[in-house]
C-alpha cells in the first residue's frame, strides 16, 4: 500500500507540474533534451606485436553512427609486448576521438584482457600497464559515455590486418 501511495503521488505531482508549466507558472521543463545526439560513435583497436622483430604496430578505425568512417590510422612502436601495445592503441584511438570532438564511443577489442582490466573485473598487476591504464582512464574524463566491448578476432580483421600489414611493411625497410 505504502508503494503504491508514493507512486499515485509522483504521478499527481509531475502532473500539478505540468499543469503549472503549461500556465506559465512553472519555468521548469521536464523530460530529456535533444539537442545533442545520444548516438553512440563505434571504433575498432587493434595492436599487433612480433617479438622475434621487436616490432609492433596500433591501427584503430572509428566510424559515426551512420556508418560513415571518421578516422583510420595507425602508428608503428618498437620493442613492445602485446599488452603494451593494446593499451597504446587505447590512448591512441581515445585521444583520437576526442580530437574529432566525439563525446560518446564504443570501443571494440580482441584484447579480451585489455577489456576487463579497463572495466575493473581484472586487477592491472603490472606497474607499467598500470600507468598506461591510469592514462585511458584521464582520457575517459573527455567522454560523457564509453564503453568497452570485447569482440572475437575474425571480427576484428580491418585493423588487424592493418597492423599487420604495417608491420609487414616495416619490416621490408629495414
Amino acid at each position: 500500500m505504502y508503494i503504491l501511495s508514493i507512486g499515485v503521488l509522483s504521478v499527481f505531482t509531475v502532473f500539478l507540474f505540468r499543469v503549472l508549466q503549461g500556465f506559465g507558472l512553472f519555468p521548469f521543463k521536464f523530460g530529456l533534451q535533444m539537442s545533442i545526439s545520444l548516438e553512440n560513435f563505434i571504433s575498432y583497436a587493434d595492436g599487433a606485436s612480433r617479438s622475434t622483430q621487436n616490432l609492433s604496430s596500433t591501427t584503430w578505425a572509428i566510424f559515426a553512427p551512420n556508418g560513415e568512417l571518421v578516422s583510420l590510422q595507425g602508428i608503428c612502436i618498437s620493442r613492445s609486448t602485446n599488452n603494451i601495445v593494446e593499451y597504446s592503441t587505447m590512448f591512441e584511438l581515445l585521444f583520437d576521438a576526442i580530437m574529432n570532438g566525439i563525446r560518446r564511443l564504443v570501443v571494440r577489442l580482441d584484447s579480451q584482457l585489455v577489456v576487463l582490466q579497463l572495466v575493473g573485473i581484472y586487477l592491472v598487476r603490472s606497474p607499467t600497464i598500470l600507468r598506461m591504464a591510469l592514462r585511458v582512464h584521464l582520457l575517459e574524463k573527455h567522454y560523457n559515455f564509453i564503453q568497452y566491448e570485447h569482440i572475437y578476432r575474425n571480427l576484428n580483421t580491418l585493423t588487424d590486418s592493418l597492423a599487420n600489414h604495417a608491420l609487414d611493411r616495416n619490416l621490408q625497410e629495414m
